[in-house]
């Protein structure tokens, strides 16, 4: 039952549609403006005011970096942010699928999520030569 893979990961008040997955990963060939991109990221959901699912970077060249912005912030004490490194993919596909948005530069975002029809702001060069669906932005 996706409600309680909701309720699970994100809080019992949370409903379908009304919260955020956020996954963005460095880009390899310029991290120093990959951890700029994702300060500005991470400034912006914290401006929504949304309940947000975000996962660690992978662990590619600046994903320290990328950590270290997420601590400075306090991303994973801030009261609308479960910061978490892994989610099971059965219930990754559950959440993606129910999720208002998607915010980053993962592939998943581009080629999973469209399936589901979530709409997905993708970030950045990361996803430069992908195809994707009407779904991404």
């Amino acid at each position: 039952d996706y409600m309680s893979v909701i309720r699970m990961w994100l809080g019992e008040d949370v409903k379908p549609k009304e919260y955020i997955i956020a996954l963005q990963h460095p880009v390899t060939t310029d991290i120093k403006h990959s951890v700029k991109m994702f300060e500005l990221t991470l400034d912006a959901l914290i401006s929504f005011n949304k309940r947000t699912l975000i996962l660690f970077p992978n662990i590619d060249a600046g994903s320290k970096e990328m950590v270290r912005v997420m601590r400075k912030k306090g991303i994973e004490h801030h009261p609308n942010f479960r910061a978490v490194k892994n989610v099971p993919f059965d219930q990754f596909i559950q959440l993606l699928a129910h999720a208002g948005c998607m915010i980053g530069n993962s592939s998943c975002g581009v080629r999973e999520v469209g399936a589901f029809g979530t709409p997905v702001i993708n970030l950045g060069t990361r996803q430069i030569e992908r195809e994707t669906g009407e779904n991404v932005l």
